[in-house]
């Protein structure tokens, strides 16, 4: 019968076979349950019956029917069987894993060696495309697969490693050691590829948890696991060949070198976010993190003034702390009444050219005296000393180019501008001479004599062209760092944005904290006098003030989409910049809220343009908020004129657009409300069409104006006026006060 039935099957063609199995799957898919399992049954009997021949005969038509397929037969054959797979229930799976762990457990050691031997020998003689086929089957079936099915795939391998003998895991690792030891060097690597190219796409969890499961691993190891673990270490590394060995450390010092270079440049980053921030209360200079010291005023109030004594614990240099817990009063601090008054406006921005030409005897050489090795300024060089009769005095001023001993060596390169030094404004120079005649008796006898301008060698630039008075009002001085872009509009640009590597977990969600130290820099200082390393300040001290904003944060404030993002209302009241302790304070009750394009004006929600007409007739600063993004807006007031300014420290092009790859943080100044209103709307209007999938509520195009107080914090305030005028010698911007906005 048996080989009768062979004989029939074998002569059958294509289109009777594809009919017997279609009857045949017919008639598999309409039986009922008691059918299907009375057919298992009567399958399941008939093999635990059958004999060690009718097995093995059985076994081999299987196996001749497989090595006998056709490509087409073989994929309907696979395909049938990942349909089903595909298709069955739970309870099928598990019915199905639970009889094939029941036949393997039951195998017999012969019948397990037969089963890896047909294993291997299939995996041995698989092709090149059969066996990337199957790992991509496997890669595939591993990528997709749950979290559940990835816990219980490795609890199963776990348990398994847990309870195998001592037989079992030397044959094991005695498979996986001649696996390695005949591989090629293609072979070899391509594995060492997909180790690395797996580590280094894992995330910090993967890589922790596969850290914390080798650590578990070698605690627990036992003396002898142990020793045997370090005996083969030793044994690989006796028999490595020179060149082995050559690789092995040369691919160490690259990773110890790799290591190194991640650890300078943290510590790089670190360093360059360090500055000094927090003045001496007692000698009022800027301190580093380790130079400062707390001492409790309220035990030395013999010492010190009575506004120090209140505060109870002080800020102090080591210097100044030394000093008085030794019952001295340092010979630096402010009431001593010794320090150097203000710079006067006339003279503050005087290039060292300028300077020379009124100065009435002019030094060859200057020497700097450093206070200590902490000493923030320092010039190192070699010098020459010249002998110069000092009772020569001019007496007319300003002096010629040969009086003021300058020697200028500049390169002639095509479009290379003169250095800013090297820029002689008359009229700077005019008031500058008036103020020193007026009011330094040294200078009361100099006659002025501005005829001797015109000898000025053509390397030297002249500006002629300063703005004028108006009214008998002095007009501002207008930076020559700003790039004009038109007539009603220019921009200053910073060297780095808020999206800067140097910055770490802050990147690019700091912007509010920006914008906030930006509306108290346009408080302190002019920025129509800003330079490049004003917008570098700003944007890093910003970004220390958004994390302590963030430090001081009980709860994000209500309805904030995103935690890491802070919110106007989540700004800390308290803020130093430039020395200056500083008072913030929010007018939440006045805010401007709106949508960019559509104007509501009537209900409370007008348009952008209509709510920046209303916000700067009452206020000077504010911080808009749309889309995400945050930006500080200010308004001067000079006379009749009206100044408008925006500092926005995320990516920006030369023209103030967006700007990915090069972009830097920027100040625009713009002399109409209209240039102010287009660029806003440029940058901050999103498109509904370009909303990134997912972000719609991010890019809602709605607008939030707050208005920004900078006060000046008395209470707290670090520079107590002793003199008439405040003795403080600085940088020129460490000695602007707070002017009036409006």
């Amino acid at each position: 019968m048996r080989a009768y039935m062979k004989k029939v099957l074998y002569r059958e063609n294509i289109e009777k076979r594809t009919l017997r199995l279609g009857l045949i799957h017919d008639r598999l898919s309409n039986e009922t349950e008691e059918q299907r399992a009375h057919r298992l049954g009567v399958i399941h009997n008939r093999l635990l019956n059958e004999t060690q021949e009718q097995r093995a005969h059985r076994l081999g038509m299987i196996h001749d029917r497989l090595s006998n397929e056709t490509q087409e037969q073989r994929a309907h054959r696979l395909s049938m069987i990942h349909d089903c797979l595909s298709n069955e229930t739970q309870e099928q799976r598990a019915h199905r894993l639970g009889m094939i762990h029941d036949r393997l457990s039951n195998e017999t050691q012969e019948q397990r060696a037969h089963r890896l031997s047909m294993i291997h020998d299939r995996l041995s003689n698989e092709t090149e495309e059969q066996r990337a086929h199957r790992l991509g089957v496997i890669h595939d079936r591993l990528s997709n697969e749950t979290e559940e099915q990835r816990a219980h795939r490795l609890g199963v391998i776990h348990d398994r490693l847990s309870n195998e003998t001592e037989e079992q895991r030397a044959h094991r690792l005695g498979v996986i050691h001649d696996r390695l030891s005949n591989e090629t060097e293609a072979q070899r690597a391509h594995r060492l590829a997909v180790i690395h190219d797996r580590l280094s796409n894992e995330t910090e969890e993967q890589r922790a948890h596969r850290l914390g499961v080798i650590h578990d691993r070698l605690s627990n190891e036992t003396e002898e696991q142990r020793a045997h673990r370090l005996g083969l270490i030793r044994d690989r590394l006796s028999n490595e060949t020179p060149e082995t060995r050559s690789d092995r450390l040369s691919r160490m010092q690259q990773a110890n070198q790799a290591c190194r270079d991640i650890t300078n440049e943290q510590s790089f980053e670190a360093a360059i976010n360090i500055f000094a921030d927090v003045p001496c209360a007692v000698c009022k200079r800027s301190l580093y993190p380790q130079q400062r010291s707390n001492l409790r005023a309220n035990m030395y109030s013999i010492l010190l003034p009575e506004e120090l004594v209140a505060l109870g614990t002080i800020t102090t240099c080591s210097r100044c702390s030394n000093n008085i817990r030794k019952r001295k009063i340092p010979t630096t601090a402010y009431w001593n009444k010794m320090m150097p008054a203000e710079v006067p406006p006339e003279l503050v921005n005087l290039t060292s050219v300028e300077e020379r030409f009124l100065s009435r005897i002019v030094p060859f050489l200057k020497i700097v005296k450093l206070n200590n090795r902490f000493s923030q300024n320092w010039y190192k060089g070699q010098v020459i000393l010249f002998a110069k009769d000092v009772v020569e005095i001019a007496e007319q001023l300003p002096l010629t180019p040969n009086q003021a001993g300058l020697v200028l060596v500049v390169e002639s390169l095509e479009n290379l501008s003169c250095s800013k030094e090297f820029v002689v404004d008359m009229q700077r120079l005019n008031r500058a001479l008036t103020w020193l005649i007026s009011n330094n008796h040294l200078y009361s006898d100099v006659q002025v004599h501005f005829e001797t301008t015109l000898n000025i060698p053509h390397i030297l630039q002249i500006a002629e062209n300063s703005i004028p008075e108006q009214d008998g009002v002095a007009s501002e001085t207008l930076s020559q760092h700003y790039i004009t872009l038109n007539d009603n509009k220019a921009i200053l640009r910073g060297s780095f944005n808020q999206g800067d590597l140097r910055f770490n977990l802050s990147r690019g969600k700091q912007c509010t904290g920006i914008a906030a130290d930006a509306c108290a820099a346009f408080s302190v200082l002019d920025p129509n006098k800003w330079a490049k390393s004003d917008i570098d300040y700003i944007v890093i001290i910003g970004d220390k003030y958004y994390n302590d904003c963030i430090a001081a944060r009980d709860n994000p404030a209500p309805g904030e989409v995103n935690p890491e993002y802070l919110a106007v209302s989540d700004l800390s009241p308290r803020l130093i910049y430039n020395r200056q302790n500083l008072v913030i304070t929010v007018l939440e009750e006045t805010n401007h809220n709106g949508h960019i394009d559509n104007d509501n004006t009537s209900d409370g929600f007008p348009n952008l343009k209509n709510a920046l007409l209303s916000f700067f007739r009452e206020h000077s600063n504010g911080i808009l908020t749309a889309n995400a993004i945050s930006i500080a807006v200010h308004c001067r007031t000079l006379g009749d004129n009206q100044t408008y300014f925006l500092f926005d420290s995320h990516a920006r092009g030369p023209k103030g657009a967006s700007a990915p790859i090069n972009g830097t943080a920027c100040c625009m100044r713009f002399s109409e409300l209209d240039d102010l209103h287009a660029i806003l709307h440029r940058n901050l209007f999103v498109s509904p069409k370009k909303v990134p999938e997912g972000n719609f509520r991010d890019n809602l195009n709605v607008f939030s104006l707050t208005s920004l107080v900078i006060a000046r914090d008395f209470q707290r305030q670090t520079i107590t006026p002793i003199l008439e005028q405040s003795s403080r010698l600085e940088s020129p911007h460490l000695h602007q006060t707070i002017p009036s906005n409006r």
